[in-house]
């Protein structure tokens, strides 16, 4: 892992012809109210120390980790780094320098303070909007910072034309209110209505206060996996990245920089839109629950994004198929968890499939979702007996006796390991057989214990009386064995006191 890191100033972060793009895959702007807050209030701390003549004092504002990325004229003076982490701060900076331009451009002053202020103008957007190249005798203007496919039109008319669009993203919604916190504050802090050379001089203090007292820790790298495993153990000043942020970007990011074709990275790009739409926590949950469906093992949520990527991407060529099928396996994890039958046929009876439903939504039985997100591997008949036995299971042992998953969840483990096993014939497994490792396990349970729960049930008025429908429906649909004591050979005494 080639690692360059460099404690520095933001003026150093951009200097000379250094530029930043922000993947086109990445997350969207996401910075709140109080992340503009606690950036704006530390920022004018170190003002006011400065004012105070304070001359060494700085602040902290966070790492930013970013990948050189090949010019594709060797002649270009461009500096161009790809923005794996700190794409928040800095794009947050360079619209804060974008609003302190739009508020010394409204000052009013005679033909000498005019010169001043344009000079001013010229220079802070020369350092921190965008550079000028000269390319086939003509001048192109390029962006210091440039934002994902979702923002990078908005932001850039709004940061470097300053011109008012319309926003239709939630991020284009968050990119107005911190312009809006931020014109507010330098008006509240910086702005003297009476005298514009005053208010000049301010902004250019804040200026030089931003430029050369803001520290980061500036780490360039050379590959895009390093950077992101390395992203881990740097925490993202505001809403922190996820292990769903994290390996999107990392996946589309070898796609990306691969050889494939643009129509490969926009099916995949598509692909993690599905997958991460359920939100951060959620999408990390599934994709814990995908991990242990392939592996049969226990994952630690800190190792989520090392485990995923080598499980599923260590072979670059083969991304682009792992997350189609990271994408199908997320949409039956999710019909699972709403207690939606995964097979299409009508084999099956709906109380049966029910069973399903009872067990996901009824009982809230999510621990399972691992093991029968492997289990549609099986035959329909096979997973429908696989849920019938786990259902009633799960209601004695849980829901009624509130005994510990452990033993379950070993149990899980080793049935994931025998379906995803490639020298197994899938017809050979047998419901029974799992059927025979729970029973293994409530065999440890007293008679007593049982009994003692079915004497506790007492209809509840407006209570949610789950364990006591349970019980009825239960009965119900074994009524011709409950009445049959021949069937039943005695074992009515574990259920009659």
């Amino acid at each position: 892992m080639d690692v360059k890191p460099n404690y520095c100033s933001i003026e150093s972060v951009f200097s000379d012809s250094n530029t930043f793009i922000v993947p086109r895959y990445q997350r969207a702007y996401s910075w709140r109210k109080e992340n503009h807050i606690e950036y704006a209030d530390d920022l004018l701390s170190l003002y006011d120390k400065h004012q105070n003549n304070n001359k060494e004092a700085e602040h902290f504002f966070g790492g930013i980790v970013c990948v050189k990325v090949e010019n594709d004229n060797p002649l270009d003076d461009k500096s161009i780094y790809q923005l794996v982490d700190g794409q928040q701060r800095l794009s947050t900076t360079v619209l804060l320098v974008s609003r302190m331009v739009e508020a010394i451009d409204k000052l009013v002053g005679d033909a000498e303070f005019n010169e001043l202020r344009l000079r001013r103008i010229a220079k802070y957007e020369s350092k921190f909007i965008e550079i000028v190249s000269e390319e086939n005798n003509a001048e192109i203007r390029y962006p210091r910072v440039s934002m994902s496919a979702r923002d990078y039109e908005f932001y850039d008319s709004h940061v470097r034309s300053r011109a008012a669009a319309e926003p239709v993203a939630t991020s284009h919604k968050l990119l107005m209110e911190a312009s809006d916190y931020f014109d507010k504050w330098l008006v509240e802090n910086f702005i003297n209505s009476e005298d514009s050379m005053k208010s000049l001089s301010n902004i250019d203090v804040l200026y030089r206060v931003l430029s050369k007292s803001c520290k980061f820790l500036l780490i360039k790298m050379s590959d895009v996996m390093d950077a992101y495993r390395l992203f881990q153990v740097i925490n993202d000043r505001g809403r922190s990245l996820t292990a769903g942020d994290l390996l999107r970007a990392s996946s589309l990011g070898e796609i990306a920089n691969s050889n494939l074709a643009e129509l490969e990275l926009e099916r995949s790009e598509k692909a993690w839109d599905f997958i991460t739409s359920r939100g951060s926590s959620e999408t990390d949950t599934l994709l814990t629950n995908y991990l242990i469906a392939n592996t049969g093992k226990s994952q630690r949520k800190s190792a989520l994004v090392e485990n995923f990527s080598k499980e599923f991407f260590s072979d670059k060529t083969s991304i682009p198929e792992e997350i189609r099928k990271l994408e199908e396996g997320i949409n039956t994890l999710v019909s699972l968890s709403e207690g939606r039958w995964p097979y299409d046929s009508n084999k099956i009876s709906d109380v049966r499939k029910a069973k399903l439903h009872s067990l996901m939504v009824v009982l809230g039985h999510k621990h399972a979702l691992p093991f029968l997100l492997a289990a549609t591997k099986l035959s329909e008949k096979k997973f429908a007996e696989v849920v019938f036995y786990l259902e009633k299971f799960f209601f004695v042992y849980k829901t009624a006796l509130g005994k510990r998953v452990t033993p379950l969840s070993n149990l899980y483990y080793r049935q994931i390991k025998w379906i995803n096993n490639e020298g197994n014939n899938l017809s050979d497994y047998q419901p029974k057989i799992f059927f025979s490792e729970l029973y293994a396990i409530l065999e440890k349970v007293s008679a007593f214990e049982v009994v003692e729960y079915l004497n506790s049930l007492r209809y509840e008025k407006d209570g949610n009386n789950k364990g006591l429908k349970f019980v009825l429906s239960l009965l119900e649909e074994n009524y011709e064995w409950v009445v049959n004591k021949k069937t039943r050979r005695g074992l009515d005494l574990y259920l009659i006191p």
